[in-house]
């Protein structure tokens, strides 16, 4: 018996295929309220008709629905011979069993269904969600051998699954395949490359694979060592153990820039280590008459806190064999002060003295003719401190102080000037400018008094607008006043009054928005709590605490930003749009990017998409005899865009029809029962109940055609059961054909029809393959597992390469053996 059940009920995350049963029990078809009031008119549609496995069938999808799975698995098991040769039926009892965790069985079933051809219906039996949730459970089970083919058939299935490749690198690196799973890592990485957890991983691999290798097999460790660093550019152990290799490989300039990388970012073990492989490599690359090369291996040494004394001298002597005397003498110097009686420093400062007094003499006229006095003064004191008896370096300096008295006094003829022609602010700039070069002159502090004398007005004026700043509570602007003031004059009395109050309130009202933010982050309205973050810092510029707590919002924003991101894009990837605009939408409210819009730009264009294929599917199938199959694909189409007119009206169209073919049907029934046709009256009173399981007409024709048929079916049965019993297999087929023609499903002739089909089948010869294939299934379905290991057992003898039965097989059995350790306690 073939019957086609092909109306889809939604639930999130998973498709369960049903026949809904009245127009007007259609609503929201997620909704557990629905699967409740569904599976209470269905129980009472079984209390009339209780031999009917239509109605068994929805049932078992109903509470399949409500998340009451073993109910569900029962009811579909007592319909399942019905409907065996279904991609519904078998779907759905493998999601229920799937939730019960039996994954043995429910993969058994959605085997069966791929069979059948649910991957021509990829949106009505997500065959590759369906799998994915069973690797996960035989993962979780220890099974990583079922796991592992399952993650490899959803790649299959469905290529786009991209986080199924880092599930599957996952199983494969803890299983010790590591190849296997840097294969899988790399190939998630390609598409996601911003997932930082699973970098992390992938580097984990290739640098633990280096690190076993090191020794064993240098050139292949070195390139592990390589394959991790392009994961994770600068990180400094991989770049520690390249520069290591290549300096046992003489390949010393390459060495060198690896090194200096790691140095500064690796323990003070490894650091140690370091250094003494860079002090080599400035060695042979000096033999080498590679000198500035050899200065970059010692440059990381030398940067340190305490230098060692012999990095301090080599680099001291390089410099001495490029005649950069006074570097040559600092270094000679600082070996020196580290250990005073070290004799190659001794003889080398002695050697670079001159030399680097002379080197200080030229740079610091150098400086003076440029006007850049401090830096020319600081020159040719440090040569008078090599050589305090050379009488060039005082004279250098007394031309120094000279120069600097002239410009200092040239600037305040300047300002005179500008006085004069009426402009103090100018004046006051050339002052200040002449005082920082002859600090305490007194007629630079006369014209210094004289340009603020003139600046008062402007004074007054800042601080009346500083006074009504302040009165009106911005802060901010009133510590621009008030500043603008104090750089005028530093003293101004009622400017540093002002400016302390103006810090008062400041650091009164930053604590009061500091604590406000911390509450706003506390309850994630990240938006109020940056606001008042960038409140406080407004009012103290230099509050840490306002600066750290916005840093730690801004990295808790990001955090949350890119799980709503992966999670939006893991959504896209497994076709959960809703879910994904949601995800999508959450990451903008935190921040809007470029990476938020185009997620969602990549939603909408999806669901533009789907919407569009569903609809056209929906309508052909509409045009095909279909309105079941179409009613679901306008649900789901519905789901996916809950605006869409076309889908509404393609439902209420379709809801319209269904509810003329309930009353074409009662009233042929109603035909039929009158004529005295009890089968055919029986059979257009259930195509009523499968599709109103509440109407009454339907309900008490039913119940008055059964029990017209009752006493025929029953003499029938009794027949049927008396010739098997004496072996007339022939004579029992014809009163079992009569009877089932009359009742396809009365209880009583279908267990005479099985008991017949067994008696045939223990004599199976070539061809029955798919016979003794199906009949192990309904063994399984009905929890004879000795009779279903038997059955395939007979398919395994007449096909040997039967691979299906083979695993069955061993479903079948790890059954017994649960049910016998749960027998033992």
């Amino acid at each position: 018996m073939t019957l086609r059940l092909l109306l889809a009920i939604l639930l999130p995350g998973v498709l369960v295929i049903s026949i809904l049963s009245s127009a007007s029990a259609w609503a929201a078809p997620a909704a557990q309220a629905d699967a409740k009031l569904l599976a209470d008119r269905y129980r009472q549609a079984l209390r009339i008709d209780p031999e009917n496995l239509h109605l068994h069938y929805n049932l078992g999808v109903v509470l399949l629905l409500d998340d009451q799975a073993s109910e569900a698995i029962s009811e579909l098991k007592l319909a399942y011979p019905a409907f065996a040769d279904t991609i519904e039926m078998n779907f759905n009892l493998g999601l229920a069993l799937a939730q019960t965790g039996d994954a043995d069985s429910a993969l058994l079933y959605l085997e069966r269904a791929e069979e059948l051809g649910a991957l021509d219906r990829p949106e009505i039996f997500p065959l590759a969600d369906s799998y994915l949730n069973l690797a996960n459970r035989y993962r979780a089970a220890g099974n990583d051998a079922e796991a592992e083919r399952l993650y490899r058939t959803v790649l299959g299935l469905a290529p786009e699954r991209h986080e199924v490749h880092r599930q599957l690198g996952d199983l494969l690196a803890r299983g010790g395949q590591t190849e296997s799973a840097v294969h899988e890592f790399e190939a998630y990485l390609a598409v996601r490359p911003d997932d930082l957890a699973a970098r992390e991983y992938l580097f984990a691999i290739h640098y633990n694979r280096a690190l076993g290798l090191l020794e064993s097999d240098p050139r292949q460790a070195g390139e592990a060592f390589a394959r991790a660093l392009e994961i994770q550019p600068g990180n400094p152990l991989p770049l520690y153990y390249l520069g290591y290799l290549d300096y046992t490989r003489a390949e010393i300039e390459s060495s060198v820039t690896r090194l200096a990388e790691a140095y500064p970012k690796v323990e003070p073990e490894v650091r140690q280590s370091i250094r003494a492989l860079l002090h080599n490599c400035a060695l042979t690359l000096l033999r080498q008459r590679k000198t500035l090369l050899a200065l970059e291996a010692l440059k990381p040494l030398l940067e340190g806190e305490s230098p060692e004394v012999k990095d301090l001298n080599l680099a001291g002597g390089i410099h001495l064999d490029l005649k950069q005397y006074s570097q040559a003498y600092d270094y000679f110097n600082k070996a020196l002060a580290a250990e005073p009686t070290n004799r190659e420093a001794t003889i080398n400062r002695l050697a670079a003295e001159a030399g680097a007094v002379e080197e200080l003499l030229a740079g610091g006229r150098a400086k003076l003719s440029d006007s850049d006095f401090d830096a020319a003064q600081e020159y040719f004191e440090r040569a008078g401190a090599i050589n305090p008896a050379d009488p060039r370096p005082a004279e250098a300096l007394a031309a120094v102080a000279s120069a600097r008295e002239n410009q200092g006094r040239e600037l305040f003829a300047q300002a005179r000037g500008d006085l004069a022609q009426g402009q103090p602010r100018s004046a006051l700039d050339k002052v200040r400018a002449g005082l920082e070069l002859l600090p305490g002159e007194e007629s630079g502090l006369g014209l210094e008094a004289q340009a603020l004398a003139a600046l008062n007005a402007e004074i007054s004026a800042t601080l009346g607008q500083a006074a009504a700043d302040l009165a009106q509570g911005d802060l901010p602007r009133a510590r621009e006043a008030y500043a603008r003031i104090l750089e005028l004059d530093p003293e101004q009395p009622s400017a540093l009054q002002g400016l302390t109050e103006v810090e008062q309130r400041s650091a009164s009202l930053a604590t009061e928005l500091l604590g406000r933010a911390d509450r706003a982050v506390a309850g994630a309205d990240f938006a109020k709590a940056r606001s008042w973050f960038q409140e406080a810092l407004l009012l103290q510029p230099d509050l840490a605490e306002a600066r750290a707590g916005l840093a730690r919002l801004e990295a808790q924003v990001d955090t949350r930003q890119a799980d709503a991101l992966r999670s939006g894009r893991k959504a896209l990837e497994e076709g959960r749009l809703a879910l994904a605009r949601e995800h999508f939408q959450a990451a903008r409210d935190l921040r809007d990017t470029p990476a938020v819009q185009a997620g969602l730009d990549q939603v909408e264009q999806a669901s533009r998409e789907r919407v569009t294929a569903l609809l056209n599917q929906a309508e052909r199938v509409g045009r095909d005899g279909n309105p079941k199959e179409a009613r679901a694909l306008y649900a789901k189409a519905l789901q996916v865009d809950p605006g869409s007119a076309a889908a509404r009206r393609g439902l209420e169209s379709l809801e319209t029809l269904l509810n003329q073919k309930i009353e074409q049907n009662l009233q042929a029934a109603q035909r039929e029962l009158a004529a005295g046709n009890y089968p055919q009256a029986l059979e257009q009173f259930r195509k009523v109940l499968e599709l109103a399981p509440t109407s009454a007409a339907a309900q008490q024709g039913l119940k008055s055609g059964r029990e017209k048929l009752a006493h025929r079916l029953a003499e029938l049965a009794e027949n049927a059961t008396a010739a098997l019993d004496r072996g007339d297999l022939v004579q029992a087929e014809t009163a079992l054909d009569e009877a089932l023609a009359l009742d396809p499903f009365h209880a009583g002739s279908k267990t005479a029809l099985q008991r017949l089909e067994r008696l045939r089948l223990s004599g199976a010869k070539p061809g029955d393959e798919e016979t003794l294939y199906l009949q192990g299934i309904e063994f399984y379905t009905s929890g004879r597992y000795e009779e279903a290991i038997s059955a395939w057992e007979q398919v395994l003898t007449l096909a040997p390469g039967h691979e299906r039965a083979r695993m069955n097989i061993e479903k079948a059995k790890r059954k017994l053996r649960q049910i016998q350790e749960y027998r033992n306690g």
